[in-house]
Formats: structure tokens, C-alpha cells, sequence
């Protein structure tokens, strides 16, 4: 098991270290306080150390193009979920509402039809089948979580927008067995634009202001309110 201060230094501090733009060193989040978050252990530091060690694993330099390309997609989904579960979730929108009342009413109509077709075992199973896959559906999908993230935590959607697209383009494909049609060149920009996002959103999330890097491979900054 390495040592905290490795861990640490492999972790939030080393992204935020290479993320930032040395002229414009004006944060409102020292480097002390940060050291704090990481070592509070509660439900929110220990699962943002995790997401961000997964990220820079996915995106060094000795990991294989596409799988990198997918872990970082990976890590990208379930870090936009974890932040908008911690900052965001309390906002339920009306169609958030409407949606579940739906969901609650599909599910009580196929339990219904299960019941009913009880001496066919593939209906039961169809019905089941149909159950599993309403009950897993959410009001809210990713990128739409993504939006409203960025919306809150007052950071510029077209600046931010490119990673949401390379994840769109990049994630599907590869986590359902696609055969990667794109060059290493288009690779080497969705793993750039992805990483640079999970930093600048964890960077805002505690609190940082100032300058940093969005993209590295394109020398693209932003500045965080």
C-alpha cells in the first residue's frame, strides 16, 4: 500500500500542481486547506481522492490508448455523478418529478402484467426483464448532470463543453466493444479534454480560484470564479 503523502502527492495535489498556470497563483484555496479535505476521510474526500487517482492511472503515459480513453470515461460519468449527488441533487426539476411519477406508474403496470401471465414463464421473464430495465432509468442523465454541474459551480459551458462531447463520442463505442475507428491524434485530445475537466471540476468544487489548464495538449486555460 503506497504511503499517504505518495498517494496524496499522486493524487489532487500533483493534478492541481500541473493544472494550474504559475503567473496567476491568486487562489482562494490554499494548498493547507486542501491537505485538510483529503485527510478528513468522510464521505466526500475519500471518494474524490479515488476518482482523481483513477484519472491521472487512466491518463499516464504507460497505460494503452483506448484504455485509457475508456477509463477516463469512466471516471469522467462517475465523477460528474458524485459531485452533482453532493452539490446538486437537492435541485429536482419539475420533469425530474414528472419522470419518476411515470417510472412508479410503468413498473406497478408490468408487476401487474407479470402477475397475470404467471402460467407463461417467458412472459414472467419478459415482464421481469422490462421491470429491470425501467427501474434502473434516471431522470437525470449524465450529460445533463454535467450541464447542471457546471452551471453551479459558475464555470463557462463553452469552455467546458468539449470534454462533454469527447465523452459522448468516446464512451459508448468503447464500452460496448466498438472497434476504435479514430486516429491517436483524436485519442490524445479526448484523453487531454476529459482529464482537464475532472481537474477543473474538482479544483471548483473545493473551492479554488484562479487559472487552469482545460486542455494541455490544445494550451487551453480557464479561469475559475
Amino acid at each position: 500500500m503506497r504511503p499517504l503523502r505518495a498517494l496524496f502527492r499522486r493524487t489532487f495535489i500533483h493534478q492541481l500542481q500541473r493544472g494550474l498556470v504559475a503567473k496567476d497563483l491568486t487562489p482562494r484555496c490554499s494548498s493547507a486547506k486542501l491537505l485538510n479535505v483529503f485527510l478528513r476521510g468522510d464521505a466526500f474526500s475519500e471518494p474524490l481522492n479515488g476518482y482523481l487517482f483513477l484519472a491521472r492511472e487512466a491518463a499516464a503515459s504507460d497505460t494503452p490508448d483506448h484504455v485509457g480513453t475508456l477509463g477516463l470515461c469512466a471516471v469522467f460519468e462517475g465523477f460528474v455523478g458524485f459531485l452533482f449527488d453532493k452539490l446538486c441533487a437537492g435541485n429536482t426539476s419539475a420533469d425530474a418529478v414528472q419522470f419518476a411519477a411515470a417510472r412508479s406508474r410503468l413498473v406497478a403496470f408490468a408487476k401487474e402484467q407479470a402477475a397475470n401471465a404467471g402460467a407463461v414463464p417467458e412472459a414472467v421473464g419478459s415482464w421481469k426483464r422490462f421491470i429491470g430495465y425501467i427501474q434502473s432509468a434516471r431522470p437525470v442523465r449524465p450529460e445533463d448532470k454535467y450541464r447542471q454541474l457546471v452551471e453551479h459551480l459558475r464555470l463557462p459551458m463553452e469552455k467546458m463543453s468539449p470534454a462533454l462531447d469527447a465523452w459522448k463520442k468516446h464512451r459508448h463505442p468503447l464500452a460496448h466493444g466498438a472497434s476504435p475507428r479514430d486516429d491517436l491524434a483524436d485519442q490524445m485530445m479526448a484523453t487531454s479534454r476529459i482529464a482537464g475537466a475532472v481537474n477543473v471540476l474538482a479544483a471548483a468544487a473545493l473551492g479554488y480560484s484562479g487559472i487552469m489548464v482545460l486542455s494541455r495538449i490544445e494550451d487551453q486555460y480557464i479561469r475559475l470564479p
